[in-house]
């Protein structure tokens, strides 16, 4: 129904409150009109709101007030006035299709249906998207219908403006967005001062991806009116569109700063505040909502999208469990429920509200995105790697291997793999290896996690080991995390297969010519401290099977500036001490130390790391790494880069890595210059 039918009717149902145009509801009723036209929307909702707890039968205000709430995105308060307003407003088609539409935007789909079959032919069988999908082909028949009459009778220059309304509101509801902004215009030529159509139009113009024009507009509309809050909170949602942050915000703030009490305006200012990485301002601003009567999901919404959209997807789950509980096909709710699932590891709560979904919305590209993502997480898939690694002492080695994956059970992933390496160094025979992996990860309950893994390892120079362990984490809420764990495995393999071998200091053939295997206990802590800086360290203690003993302390420092996930600064602490020298070994006349064996060897690291994703598919990351070692007083860089594509059920990764050092240190002295390259290519397949 359009606004002049609207007002319309609210004068003659409202004949007797006219008769008493000096009574408070009247006057409080025409200061919202007032209010309204001169597109104080905020404001003029506070007027109607009056009106109708004084007069609340006057079923004239309650039908203008429903549709001033629809057109305005009010949607949980118009669900109740249009229940409100129907015992008296009869059985319109009009008001209960606004009933509908509003029930299944906000989330409670049954209770759309309901409303749909007052009105529209809907099948007695059938899930409730496909009811949904039937009633959206209907209403666009009668819509397409509709539109072509209202064109065919404004052939030539029209000067019926309800009929161009008319036609202007069903170009808009089928989507024809260009065609609705040329009646829009043409409305505006008949009824130049009609700021509500203005508003309308640039709506349309940002639904149809014009959000320069719209801006536009809405700029010139804020010069007219510059105390509409409203305006401003259009403006910071267009300029959000154009990817115009400060400017967002900076409207956002202004609108607050006119009318504080606007729920919807806090809570798409802490969404917007979270695209920045300022999560202590967007937690502030879920703080500062003061509950309103009807805006319960805004409310609900607010404080699960801000988790969301700051990492802390476990957390998130039970927020929008809780968005759910009131308005259960929510497609917020659902979209969200099912990514912070999936991220966090819960594939059985992913997979329910995945098939919830289905069962309840026709299907569309938002719910197709999240189950390819769901698939990528949690799906069985095949990933193939082929590495190289080559250093300075002549020593290389060639990996390549196959993992396959596959979920048993709630929140658990079995690998079973297959690895080829060949370990090469000058003056020695090449050593070749064949590996089978069993590995199982997974969840138990909310906040532990574990790993466990066997392998057997085969080599050609007569030796076999079987190697595994296991670790167990405890995560408080993706801020502190502690673990520990031990395993047992082959020296050379000190930085696990396909890992960073930059990082290894087991880098000859000595340690798989003299068969050597460690077993490593570990433990591990780190520590989020606000929104950007995180702390972790790990300790372990090796004891080698030729009875040597290892320490290794890690302490790291990891700071994102400037509020992104695209930079992150690092500064990272090493120290490595063994107990006695590495065993040496001998073929024919080439003779190499088994492993590096420094006493108290320390590295200081600063680290500059760039990682962006230029679209959803497509990411580059690069890192310049700078080492002091204090004991030789030498100097090491590293750089660092990788590139990933995805492509639906395929991904491709290529990284690559190389690694100077002027001047190292050894056991008893230093020693010289040290170089290390690497080049992994990784494919995997999800099914």
């Amino acid at each position: 129904m359009n606004r002049a039918l609207a007002l319309l009717l609210a004068l003659i149902v409202s004949l007797p409150a006219l008769a008493r145009a000096g009574d408070r509801d009247y006057a409080a009723f025409q200061a919202g009109m007032e209010l309204e036209r001169g597109l104080m929307i905020f404001e003029a909702r506070d007027r109607f709101r009056e009106a109708i707890s004084l007069a609340p039968s006057n079923y004239g205000y309650l039908e203008h007030y429903a549709w001033f709430l629809h057109t305005h995105g009010f949607r949980e308060e118009a669900v109740a006035v249009f229940r409100q307003a129907l015992p008296g407003i009869g059985e319109k088609k009009g008001t209960w299709l606004g009933l509908a539409w509003n029930e299944r935007s906000i989330g409670r789909p049954e209770r759309a249906l309901e409303a749909y079959a007052k009105v529209l032919p809907l099948p007695a069988e059938g899930s409730t998207a496909d009811k949904l999908a039937e009633a959206d082909r209907i209403l666009r028949s009668e819509q397409e219908e509709r539109i072509a009459r209202l064109q065919k009778a404004a052939v030539g220059p029209p000067d019926d403006v309800e009929a161009l309304q008319e036609l202007f509101i069903s170009l808009m509801s089928t989507g024809r967005h260009r065609e609705a902004a040329d009646a829009a215009r043409r409305i505006l030529t008949l009824r130049p001062e009609d700021d509500l159509t203005r508003l309308d139009l640039a709506r349309v113009l940002k639904w149809g991806g014009d959000p320069d024009a719209a801006a536009d507009i809405i700029e010139k509309l804020i010069s007219r009116h510059p105390e509409s809050a409203f305006l401003h909170l259009e403006l910071a949602r267009v300029r959000a569109q154009q990817g115009q942050l400060p400017e967002a915000r900076a409207a956002y703030e202004k609108s607050l700063s006119l009318y504080p009490g606007a729920v919807v305006t806090r809570r798409e200012q802490a969404e917007l505040l979270t695209r920045t990485g300022d999560r202590e301002a967007a937690d502030r601003e879920v703080a500062a909502i003061e509950p309103r009567p009807h805006e319960t999901l805004d409310i609900l919404l607010a404080k699960a999208r801000v988790l969301h959209f700051t990492g802390r997807t476990r957390e998130a789950v039970p927020a929008y469990r809780k968005v759910l509980e009131e308005f259960p096909g929510n497609s917020d709710a659902l979209w969200g429920l099912a990514e912070c699932a999936t991220y966090s590891g819960d594939r059985d709560t992913a997979k329910e509200t995945l098939e919830r979904w289905e069962r309840l919305e026709p299907p569309n590209e938002r719910l197709r995105a999240q189950m390819e993502l769901y698939r990528r997480y949690s799906a069985r898939g095949i990933e193939t790697k082929a590495a190289y690694y080559g250093n300075s002492s002549e020593f290389s080695r060639v990996d390549a291997g196959v993992e396959y994956n596959h979920p048993l059970f709630s929140n658990n992933i079995l690998t079973m793999g297959y690895r080829f390496a060949n370990f090469h160094q000058s003056g020695f025979d090449n050593i070749t290896r064949n590996s089978l992996l069993l590995r199982n990860r997974g969840r138990l309950g909310e906040f532990f996690r574990y790993d466990a893994e066997l392998a057997g390892n085969f080599y050609d120079n007569d030796q076999t080991h079987l190697n595994g362990g296991g670790s167990l984490y405890f995560d408080l809420r993706d801020r502190t995390i502690l673990g520990a764990g031990i395993y047992r495995t082959d020296v050379i393999d000190t930085e696990p297969t396909f890992q960073n071998p930059i990082y290894n200091y087991v880098v000859t053939i000595g340690a798989v010519g003299l068969h050597i295997t460690t077993t490593d206990a570990f433990v591990y802590a780190k520590q989020r401290v606000g929104d950007d800086l995180d702390l972790w360290g790990k300790f372990i203690r090796g004891r080698y099977n030729d009875h040597n003993t290892k320490h290794a302390l890690t302490l790291e420092t990891d700071w994102r500036p400037f509020h992104t996930k695209d930079i992150q600064l690092v500064y990272n602490y090493f120290h490595l001490d063994y107990e006695n020298p590495a065993p040496n070994y001998v073929e024919g006349t080439s003779s190499v130390g088994a492993y590096y064996d420094p006493i108290n060897f320390e590295v200081h690291t600063v680290a500059v790391e760039l990682e962006h994703e230029f679209a959803k598919s497509f990411r580059l990351g690069l890192q310049d790494r700078v080492s002091y070692l204090p004991k030789s007083d030498g100097w090491a860089n590293g750089v660092f880069a990788f590139a990933a594509l995805e492509r639906g059920a395929h991904a491709f990764r290529l990284d690559a890595r190389y690694f100077y050092q002027n001047r190292g240190v050894g056991r008893t002295a230093d020693s010289g210059h040290f170089r290390a390259e690497n080049f992994m290519l990784a494919y995997s397949y999800r099914f």
